[in-house]
């Protein structure tokens, strides 16, 4: 029988806070520079804050708090896209449908505009997840590149 004996001054280091619980964006060797600056003015790149909610607060205050969250979130979403081009190769399409439930489901389709219908390239995203069907060999001999 074998017995090993780990030190763990041998081991690699854990990436990101697993190896570091101090590390953050702009600390991480692993980060893209120009991401790191891109999410500085927002202070993305830092620690955040605690959070003044817990597990054991009240649901009204996590549901608040997850509010803002996403209000800040999609304020910086707009600032980092604001001087972006539109995107005009892409068609976009809402469908509504049926759950299991009786629920409405919404479904949005993006699909590049100019690929022959044989391509069938599509993104859906509905409001629980993301699906992707791409093939890329048809997309090829359709001669569609990046």
């Amino acid at each position: 029988m074998t017995t090993f004996t780990h030190n763990l001054s041998d081991l690699h280091l854990l990436p990101g806070r697993l190896g570091d619980p101090a590390r953050v964006l702009q600390t991480d060797p692993r980060a893209d520079p120009r991401l790191v600056a891109a999410l500085a003015p927002f202070a993305l790149d830092v620690a955040p804050p605690p959070a003044p909610v817990t597990a054991d607060s009240p649901l009204h205050d996590k549901l608040a708090y997850s509010a803002a969250n996403e209000a800040g979130m999609e304020a910086v979403f707009t600032a980092l896209f604001a001087d972006l081009p539109a995107v005009t190769n892409v068609e976009r399409r809402t469908e509504v449908i049926k759950g299991v439930d009786g629920n409405d489901i919404p479904c949005i389709s993006i699909r590049p505009r100019m690929l022959p219908a044989r391509c069938r390239a599509c993104i859906i995203r509905t409001a629980v997840a993301w699906s992707c069907s791409w093939p890329p060999a048809r997309l090829m001999s359709a001669g569609v590149t990046s």
